[in-house]
């Protein structure tokens, strides 16, 4: 609780022994710059000869996918820097797909200590069979750490109070949903879900409950995608007929049955009641007049 209540009162705070200010629409002073930046970039200077909110509005996203130069590398990371401290919010389209061997002190900022202490305290009860296993644990601290910051550059913070704004469900939902690649999908999601799980443990934490993924469509959507597919068997007078009584007359009966008047050729009419049918029982016509066709 300490921690949460300084930095409310404050807006300093210290990394790496020296006062640092948070959330100011300024510039790092050189001290600030020296003490955060990377060996090799300490004494660069040319991004304080661009005007503090001209140099925040650089499109970031254009440094994503290439090699970049000497000069957008410092700049790169001196807008981390600045984002680090709140002072700027990059964006997640950035934030999400960004590279960086970039070092900053996590170990020293509020909202880094209150993660970890999180970690610390749930991951036990989140993974009970890898509970001692110190590698595994070392590695899967990283790795969360790694994506709240993520979010932490683009100016969420694990609680009320941090940070811009904080996390919600919302939020994180819309990132897994829109920054992840294949390759990575099942190792991206179990960290999204490790993080809802500890923030949710979290009474200041915006964000309520266990994230969940499905990856399952319904069957209309299925079957619908199937009979979207460009064969010139599915474009015959046939197969239309049949794409229009399943998809109209057979799939509203999958919600409810369905009234159906039957006229016969004598002009006389009847009113029948069609039973309400299961999902598998439509699906199956137009996969047996394809084998067929």
């Amino acid at each position: 609780m300490g921690i949460f209540h300084s930095l409310q009162k404050s807006n300093d705070v210290i990394l790496k022994g020296i006062p640092t200010k948070m959330y100011e629409q300024v510039h790092l002073s050189i001290e600030e710059w020296v003490m955060l930046a990377p060996i090799g970039q300490k004494y660069s200077r040319s991004m304080f000869e661009v005007p503090f909110h001209e140099c925040v509005q650089t499109d970031v996203t254009r440094f994503l996918g290439r090699e970049n130069s000497h000069k957008e590398i410092v700049l790169k990371n001196y807008l981390l820097t600045l984002a680090f401290v709140q002072r700027c919010r990059l964006p997640l389209e950035y934030s999400m797909n960004f590279k960086t061997n970039y070092q900053l002190p996590l170990e020293d900022m509020p909202n880094f200590i209150i993660l970890s202490d999180l970690f610390d305290k749930y991951y036990k009860t989140w993974n009970p069979l890898n509970g001692n296993d110190t590698e595994r644990m070392t590695k899967d601290k990283k790795v969360i750490q790694s994506l709240a910051l993520r979010f932490w550059i683009s100016g969420y913070g694990i609680i009320k109070g941090t940070g811009h704004e904080p996390i919600t469900d919302i939020l994180l939902k819309k990132v897994a949903d829109n920054f992840h690649n294949r390759a990575s999908k099942d190792r991206k999601q179990k960290t999204f879900r490790l993080l809802s799980y500890l923030l949710s443990k979290e009474e200041r934490s915006s964000v309520q409950e266990l994230m969940s993924f499905s990856d399952k469509k319904d069957v209309f959507r299925l079957e619908s995608d199937h009979w979207s597919e460009e064969y010139p068997a599915l474009k015959t007078e046939l197969a239309l007929q049949l794409k229009e009584y399943v998809f109209t007359f057979l799939k509203n009966r999958v919600d409810k049955g369905q009234l159906q008047i039957i006229t016969d050729n004598d002009g006389n009419s009847e009113t029948i009641y069609q039973e309400q049918i299961e999902a598998s029982t439509w699906k199956i016509i137009p996969v047996i007049y394809v084998v067929f066709a």
